[in-house]
Order: C-alpha cells, then structure tokens, then sequence
C-alpha cells in the first residue's frame, strides 16, 4: 500500500453513507444499562485478576522493574511508531525507494485525512455518548480474555478466581506470629529471587520489542546495526506529520469498539438483528461475570501461567537472541533522528478499522492510473 487514495476515499464515503446511523445511534442508546452493568461487573473481574496477576508475579521473578539500558522511551516510541507503518502499509525493507513511499504516504494523509476524520466525526457524534459504554464494556471483556483466555460473552464461561500462590501469599502477609522468623527468611528470599530477576526479564521484553521492530524494517539486530542506522537516516527527509492528533485520540476508540463489537462479543452492529444478538451477548456476558465474582463457577484458570505466558516466551526467545547484544546495537542507534509518526500509526489503526465497517480500505495497494503523485 502506498497512498491514502481519493478514489479509496470516495468509496469509503459512499459506503459510510450507507450504513444504518440512527438504527445504530438507537441500538446502542437502548444498551446503555446492560453495557453498564457488563463494564461495572468486567471492571471488578479484572482489578481480581490483576491483583493476583500481581502478587504471583512478584513471588516468581515477574516483577516489573526498569530496563538498564540507554534506549530511551521515546526513542523506542518513534522506532516502534515507525515500524508499525511500514508493517501497516506493506512496504518491506526500509531502502530510498520505501522512503520515498512513505514520504507520499505521509502528504496524502496530511492532505485527505483530516477531511476524512471530519465525516467520521459526524458519524460518531450522534452516539458518542453510547459508544463510550460500548467501548468500556468491551475494553472489559478484552482485558479478562487476554489474562484467562476466556470470552465472557459465551454461554458457560464462568470461572472460579485464582488464589495466590502460597509465595505470593507469604509475602503479601507479613503479620507477627511464632513463625515470624520463618516467614521473614521465606519472604526476604522469594523478595531476593524477584530482584533478581525482574531486571533481566525487564531487559528481556526490551529488547524483543527492540527487535520486532528492527525485524519490520528489515534489519535484525545486531548483525544489521550499521544497514539500520543508514536506514534510520532516511527518515530524516520525511515530510512533517500534520495530523489532528485530539480528533484522531477522540474517535479511534470508539470506530474500535464498533469494529471489535464482533470479535468480542460475536455481534454484527450493522445486521438486522444485531438488537438481539446485543441483548443476549450483553446478558450472556453478565451472568458469566455475576458467577465468577460469585464463587459459583465450577471452571478452574491458572491466570498466572496465562498472564506470565507472553513474559516467559519473550525471555525464553530474548535468551536465544542475546538480548544484551540486542540492547548494545540498540544504544548505538539514532533514534532522535526518526520524525515522530505515532499520529500517523494511530490512523492506520483507524484505516484498518474502518475497512471493517465501510469494507474499503483508505490506502490503495499502488498508485492508481490518475495519480499525480511520483514514487
């Protein structure tokens, strides 16, 4: 993909204008104290699960704590921002002839979005208010998925909540008893082991996502080092990103609901009957939660194995990588001198949203016959 098409654009309006506004301002409007009810309840559900995510994590080694490196947080936001773009637009190794794609990219999108962000706002506005129930619900629901791999919005998938590990029990005690002495040495050398091992695990997901990044723009680390950096410089010449980050902030959140309305709650927004397939997702989702937070759930998670799964996989991988070699080629990159394209990453997010919704992406997959632009 290259350019944020005005032909692309045309279609996306044509087939904006033909969804079903005021039958989905209605239908979610008429949700508002089941999408209540379901947040409220996904709200408790998740602070339990964290706080158990928590206290396992601190017994086993999985605290966080801070990376010792010098790649910075913002540096690692522009590589990262800049990364997702080239992956989004399907550009390949970053060379002259991307950059120059990606510099047409960048003036389309400066040019066409902001219109675009216009009648998407319109769109929005007459439910904003319902889609910020429906975003917080479904935020809810994705926040218990991704710790227990379970969809409250299946019939059946209640759960009973884990208890702490007897480490992370032992050290969230810490009361006085005549086995005082004994926890104490327990708990000073689970707190030593934690220690420990949270900086290396720390520096272990930096460098993964280090890595993932420079992987997207063709350059692995550290045999890339110097065909990154050269890549990196490329980027000097890019056009600014113009973009209206507040309007983008406003309504990615809320096109993401509607859009992930079918993939967390098994509901078609714009169907007929997406009325009904609401009410019994949204009841469905509710009594799962209501047994869970109850105690009544005969269904058994290991939410820590599941929340630490990801942690274990990128250390396991970071090991095999050399993520100290990874980190070292890292501090020696120009991260400064990547232009800021984090707006423009948040409206491919946009983009990939709206396709769901309108079925036509904005960014064409080559210059069409008209084009004006040269690549």
């Amino acid at each position: 993909m290259s350019c944020l098409c005005v032909q692309q654009l045309a279609s996306v309006a044509q087939n904006l204008r033909k969804l079903p506004v005021s039958m989905l301002a209605s239908l979610v409007s008429n949700h508002q104290s089941p999408l209540h009810t379901v947040a409220q309840l996904s709200a408790k559900v998740c602070g339990s699960l964290n706080a158990s995510v928590a206290a396992n994590a601190s017994a086993s080694g999985m605290a966080s704590a801070s990376a010792s490196t010098s790649v910075s947080a913002s540096g690692l936001a522009r590589l990262e921002a800049l990364a997702s773009v080239n992956r989004s637009l399907g550009l390949g190794t970053f060379s002259p002839a991307v950059a120059a794609r990606l510099s047409a990219t960048i003036k389309t999108t400066n040019q066409q979005l902001p219109d675009v962000l216009g009648a998407l706002n319109e769109f929005i506005q007459p439910m904003a208010g319902a889609l910020d129930k429906l975003q917080e619900a479904i935020s809810g629901l994705q926040g218990i998925q991704s710790l227990t791999n379970m969809n409250m919005a299946i019939p059946g998938v209640a759960f009973q909540m884990p208890v702490p590990s007897a480490a992370a029990s032992l050290m969230a005690s810490g009361t006085a008893s005549a086995t005082a002495s004994a926890s104490a040495t327990a708990s000073a050398s689970v707190a030593a082991t934690a220690s420990a091992n949270a900086a290396a695990n720390a520096n272990a997901l930096l460098a993964m996502r280090v890595q993932a990044a420079a992987m997207a723009l063709g350059f692995p680390l550290p045999a890339k080092l110097d065909a990154l950096n050269a890549a990196l410089s490329l980027t000097a010449g890019l056009p600014p990103v113009s973009l209206p980050a507040s309007l983008i902030q406003s309504i990615a959140p809320k096109l993401s609901a509607l859009a992930a309305s079918a993939a967390s709650l098994g509901v078609n927004l714009l169907s007929p009957t997406g009325g009904p397939q609401l009410s019994a997702a949204l009841g469905t989702a509710a009594a799962n939660l209501t047994a869970t937070l109850a105690g009544t759930a005969s269904t058994a998670v290991k939410v820590n194995a599941n929340a630490s799964a990801a942690m274990a996989v990128a250390v396991s991988a970071a090991a095999n990588m050399n993520a100290s070699a990874v980190l070292a080629a890292a501090a020696k990159l120009n991260l400064n001198a990547i232009p800021d394209l984090q707006p423009l990453s948040a409206a491919m997010t946009l983009a990939a949203d709206l396709r769901l919704l309108s079925g036509t992406n904005m960014y064409a997959s080559s210059p069409c016959g008209s084009c004006k632009l040269k690549f």
